[in-house]
């Protein structure tokens, strides 16, 4: 808690300053990894902007300094709320909740006051793009609240550890989703990531495959959501250790517990095995799918149909500059059911893959003969080259090579081209079409990861982890929407209508009040922009007076 109510000095020594926030440098530890001091820090007060010198202390400073707490005055309303209030930003996102029914739906699972919170610590994530909760006092200090006060950074922490349980985020898992299931096939965007964590005391936490820092343990995330907008729809959280192939039929199984009876799934090769096609057809589901290039699929496909459709200028998809066919026929050698295989050549990727080629075949060459004139390249070291040179050896060393043209001929042949398969029957432009658009999925990511703040979870228990987790799900949910409304005129002016830029121009809007027993007011009118913005999520000037009048 941050007791806005007292100004102390900013202490003159091991202070680290970050945003408005002042933290004590409480001591370090030399990396030998990094190579550099690790400092420990510990967040004491938040900057007095009027004079930069004085700042508003928190719990940690009392303990810290070893000084007396002041006690709180309850009585004064402007305590735990400023008298300048940011609500543009905050109006935006209680816009969406109410257009999605989230805090209806957390409520009936959660109740009014948790429910409350968790709407306030996500509008927090989202708007702030910090998942970092010793923060959210601050913000809470001057954006409105569903809630009746901030909560400290401390009780936040046993809200997370105690008070929201697996059973609770499945059920509103359930309810969000109730309704959503339609006579025609919903396709949505699977995918999965992870994130590091250095909590000591999370069993979900385990070395795998980290795409940031593979030297620390890590948890995972799977997300599906619709394609044709981006609406997350649900999530998986599981181990750091398993494969996405092997947890993606959990998610399978929730789409069917939760009611879904037509449902296509959008997936990049990563997820590509017969378990997978095999439970999709068991629930009758749909598949959208990139195949992997060593797929002996592909290669046929390939080597039957490549040469005559790069001649078939009627095979040409304008939209996405390629040449397409459609050949229906099984994925496997050993299954029997027929899919709908997409094989298409782009002109462009043909270039690009030409380009690496030409450079492998170099760097190989290089290395050959640098190793080769040393006298100490074995057979077992040398087998990365085999696939283009053939090598003679003499006791066990190569000692000379010759390029190998058949296989540099055949990979010159399969350059340009890859495979999509699907489940039902498109014609192939419109299966790319769809499979171009699951880049939304991984903005998701994005916006998780970068926007959100969450490359690393700050938590030190499992129960605290799905609780943040679930959390930073809703907040996903709102910043996934705002980047889908305001699409339409972002395309036509991406400097002022990102993400960012709209979350910043709206923050501008203020509701001050003169004194304790006074009324909010907003400050001035708002400018043509802000109409501009506020009209995509349909709020009204009414709307910002009516919001400002409730605070």
């Amino acid at each position: 808690m941050v007791y806005y109510s007292t100004l102390v000095q900013v202490p003159s020594e091991n202070i680290h300053k970050s945003r408005n926030y002042i933290y004590l440098v409480t001591g370090r530890e030399y990396s030998k990894e990094k190579k550099c001091n690790i400092y420990q820090r510990t967040l004491i007060g938040k900057i007095n902007p009027a004079d930069n010198q004085t700042m508003y202390p928190n719990e940690s400073y009392f303990k810290l300094f070893e000084s007396e707490k002041p006690e709180e005055d309850r009585s004064q309303p402007n305590l735990d709320h400023s008298d300048v209030q940011r609500i543009g930003a905050v109006a935006m996102t209680r816009a969406l909740m109410e257009d999605l029914s989230l805090l209806e739906k957390l409520k009936l699972v959660f109740g009014d006051e948790d429910a409350n919170l968790i709407a306030d610590l996500a509008a927090y994530i989202c708007l702030s793009g910090s998942s970092v909760m010793q923060h959210f006092p601050a913000w809470g200090y001057d954006h409105p609240l569903y809630s009746d006060t901030a909560l400290s950074d401390s009780s936040i922490s046993r809200f997370l550890n105690q008070s929201i349980t697996p059973g609770q985020t499945y059920a509103f898992l359930k309810e969000w989703n109730k309704g959503r299931s339609r006579q025609e096939t919903l396709y949505v965007n699977g995918d999965a990531t992870n994130m590091n964590t250095d909590g000591c005391g999370i069993e979900l936490a385990e070395m795998g495959y980290a795409k940031d820092d593979k030297t620390k343990p890590q948890v995972n995330i799977a997300i599906a959501a619709t394609a044709k907008d981006n609406l997350p729809l649900l999530y998986d959280l599981y181990s750091g250790s398993y494969n996405d192939v092997s947890e993606f039929p959990y998610m399978i199984r929730m789409c069917s517990e939760f009611g879904y009876k037509s449902i296509g799934f959008i997936l990049d090769r990563g997820y590509f095995s017969k378990d997978i096609l095999h439970s999709l057809r068991d629930k009758g589901y749909k598949l959208i799918m990139m195949l992997k290039d060593n797929n002996l699929c592909v290669k046929q496909l390939i080597s039957e149909h490549g040469k005559l459709l790069k001649r078939n200028w009627q095979a040409y998809i304008d939209e996405h500059d390629v040449c397409g066919i459609t050949i229906p026929g099984p994925l496997f050698k050993d299954d029997n059911e027929v899919c709908y295989r997409h094989l298409y050549y782009s002109q462009a990727l043909e270039l690009k893959e030409s380009r690496h080629l030409m450079a492998t075949l170099n760097k190989y060459k290089g290395e050959l003969d640098k190793r080769i004139a040393e006298g100490d390249l074995k057979a077992d070291e040398a087998k990365r080259y085999a696939r283009y040179f053939d090598l003679e050896l003499s006791d066990g060393v190569v000692v000379s090579y010759k390029p190998n043209d058949v296989n540099i001929e055949y990979e010159q042949d399969m350059l340009g081209f890859f495979v999509i398969a699907s489940t039902e029957d498109m014609d192939a432009a419109q299966v790319l079409t769809i499979y171009r658009d699951r880049d939304a999925v991984e903005k998701l990511f994005g916006f998780i990861k970068t926007e959100m703040d969450c490359k690393r979870f700050r938590v030190h228990s499992d129960e605290s982890l799905g609780s943040k987790v679930f959390i930073v799900f809703i907040a996903t949910i709102l910043r996934s929407q705002i980047y889908t409304r305001m699409k339409k005129i972002r395309d036509k002016d991406k400097k002022h209508f990102t993400v960012p830029a709209t979350i910043k121009e709206l923050d501008k809007i203020l509701a001050v009040r003169q004194g304790d027993d006074e009324p909010f007011i907003r400050n001035r009118k708002l400018t043509a922009i802000q109409k501009k913005m506020l009209k995509e999520f349909g709020v009204t000037e009414k709307d910002i007076d009516k919001l400002i009048k409730s605070i």
